[in-house]
């Protein structure tokens, strides 16, 4: 497929913000950001031209700018090569077809933006998903989205609500109320009535991962920002997630468990309290971040809750915020968020 050049060039002031090409530039440094332009808007060129035959699916591509494709791209070999289960589709400059590569992710449980980020470790990869919305990640990052039914104007907001990148915290407490606190989105329980979590879920392989995988899909919707969820495979002591907000400030969120699953692995206080000492110490030696936060999603029952001592009286029933926890103090740059799992749905509470 061949792709027009390009004339025009970058007013930065304004590139920085809402160029996609200079945004994927500033997290990938080999990335080209004039020649991606062109690579940017053909692909959404493409995607507007075949959005009918397309659908309402979502699909990867790992975008580069290589030469040496082998056949143009087109929705059927989208479609085909997706028959199976979630794939990448690697283009060069000009759209045609490298290879596919699989994402391990089945036909009936396709990748979505944990998946997809995930894999823009080191790379570009552009989502498409769906008839509205084309979203690009460089390096773990959201790098922009583009609204497919008028590239010109801003996506709109996908969501009932949109929370500025510095109130990440209300968007925890928020996916908190909406999804996770009757289970209504995250089905975490294997046996409500004796609150046992479930070990795994699907593509998640832990207790933790269903938690962190609901949030950070949660966090890409309604915090305006770059929200990169770290690898879960890596051993590293930083944080789960990563926040930038546009002006370049940095906020981390480490996600926990507290009570027992399906493995027998019990989580009790003293699993908290390690984890606020380790952030701590990790902030210590990171000064550039500007605020850190704890999550703790509480299986155990409502007494050992209740025996948490809140620096905050007035959050929604089942959030606390600590100062305390234990012997260990919330570092002055961070602070501990735990969330009480109802094991009653709404209506029987």
């Amino acid at each position: 497929m061949e792709i027009p050049q390009s004339t025009g060039h970058v007013i930065a002031a304004e590139a920085v913000f809402s160029d996609v090409s200079m945004k994927i530039h500033r997290r990938v440094d080999s990335w080209d950001y004039a020649g991606g332009r062109r690579i940017v808007d053909a692909l959404t060129s493409f995607a507007r031209k075949n959005r009918d035959a397309l659908g309402e699916h979502s699909f990867g591509f790992q975008l580069t700018q290589r030469t040496g494709g082998t056949a143009p791209l087109s929705a059927t070999d989208i479609i085909t090569a997706n028959r199976n289960g979630s794939v990448l589709i690697h283009l060069d400059r000009d759209l045609n077809i490298l290879k596919t590569t699989s994402l391990n992710c089945s036909k009936d449980d396709p990748a979505d933006e944990v998946v997809l980020s995930e894999a823009s470790a080191d790379a570009i990869i552009a989502h498409y998903e769906g008839k509205s919305v084309l979203r690009f990640y460089a390096n773990g990052f959201t790098s922009g989205r583009i609204n497919l039914d008028d590239p010109a104007s801003k996506v709109g907001r996908l969501a009932r609500n949109r929370f500025d990148a510095d109130q990440y915290e209300l968007a925890i407490r928020d996916h908190y109320r909406e999804a996770v606190k009757y289970f209504q989105e995250t089905d975490h329980w294997h046996d409500r009535p004796k609150r046992t979590l479930r070990s795994g879920l699907g593509r998640c392989k832990t207790t933790e991962d269903i938690f962190h995988q609901s949030l950070v899909r949660w966090l890409e919707r309604n915090l305006d920002g770059d929200v990169r969820s770290k690898p879960r495979h890596t051993s590293s002591d930083e944080p789960d997630i990563h926040i930038t907000s546009f002006r370049g400030k940095l906020y981390l969120v480490e996600v926990k468990w507290l009570g027992k699953n399906d493995r027998k692995t019990t989580h009790r206080q003293g699993w908290l309290e390690k984890a606020v000492r380790q952030l701590a110490e990790y902030l210590k030696k990171q000064p550039t971040v500007w605020r850190a936060t704890i999550v703790a999603y509480d299986g155990r029952d409502k007494p050992s809750f209740e025996t948490l001592i809140s620096a905050d009286d007035n959050l929604d029933d089942g959030c606390k915020t600590l100062a305390q926890c234990g012997p260990e103090t919330i570092h002055a740059r961070g602070s501990c968020l735990v969330l009480f799992l109802e094991s009653k749905t709404a209506s029987e509470a």
